[in-house]
């Protein structure tokens, strides 16, 4: 990009203008930053989203808004034990539990408290009822999206997102298989950017991997030094910006020679 400009200017300059730059390299001085705005595109960026909604559960007469993540992969729900102090809930029974784990590996036995709960939709127009199991830490974070490019083509297939709950970054619900087949009804809407939608009795989720382009308008410092007396910098013939009077006078010399030249019979 500097080589193109440097090719630019100089095939604009006029002789007074180049003349000067030639003595300002012999020249030493202060030197002077310019500073520009670049406008960069970034490339298409593919990332992964999981199955996540907020959601309201409810625990013997207490309430709370929460993080949910859809994990058909789970035989079992599982609660946030931070939760369940919160609201105040006390345990059916317990259970002795072993996790098997990817690869064939499996978990020590492990007693884990058994509470009956309610989870309804953020607009309370479906609520259903199962048992989970308490657990210290469901996962670990799942990012949400906050992509603008996603959620306005969201908004332009009226499709409620249920995950922009912004205060609470934690998942502290895992909705297993147990509970998964009462709130699934079917509507899936596949998005330009690769992610499904797909609608629960929750709300919708979105997941999936997609790409999505972001353009973005980054500040760059670009340092030029230049051999240049401070003085020089407030003369406008080094922009290239001339005065009337000096324009007038310019153009009266250009005339003058062009009037005066001569070519000799050997075309010299």
């Amino acid at each position: 990009m500097v080589n193109l400009a440097q090719t630019g200017f100089a095939s604009h300059q006029n002789p007074r203008r180049k003349k000067f730059q030639n003595e300002q390299l012999k020249q030493s001085g202060e030197s002077s930053t310019a500073s520009a705005l670049v406008s960069l595109q970034k490339p298409a960026e593919a990332k992964l989203f999981l199955q996540t909604q907020s959601v309201l559960i409810r625990c013997q007469g207490q309430e709370k808004i929460i993080r949910a993540v859809i994990d058909s992969g789970s035989q079992s729900s599982y609660v946030n034990e931070k939760i369940i102090t919160q609201l105040k809930a006390f345990p059916l029974r317990t259970e002795t539990v072993i996790h098997a784990l990817f690869g064939g590996d499996k978990t020590e036995p492990k007693n884990n408290k058994v509470f009956a709960m309610e989870v309804s939709s953020l607009y309370r127009v479906f609520s259903c009822g199962f048992e989970a199991f308490s657990e210290k830490k469901i996962c670990g974070f799942i990012p949400r999206i906050e992509n603008d490019e996603i959620l306005n083509e969201l908004k332009r297939k009226k499709i409620v997102f249920a995950d922009f709950f912004r205060e609470e970054t934690d998942i502290n619900l895992l909705i297993g298989a147990d509970v998964l087949g009462k709130l699934l009804t079917g509507n899936t809407v596949v998005l330009e950017c690769g992610l499904s939608a797909v609608e629960t009795k929750l709300g919708w989720m979105v997941f999936g991997k997609g790409s999505c382009r972001i353009d973005n308008i980054l500040p760059s410092l670009s340092m030029h030094s230049m051999p240049l007396p401070a003085n020089k910098l407030w003369e406008l013939e080094l922009l290239g910006i001339s005065s009337e009077n000096e324009k007038e006078k310019y153009d009266f010399n250009l005339k003058d020679f062009n009037d005066k030249i001569k070519i000799l019979p050997d075309g010299r």
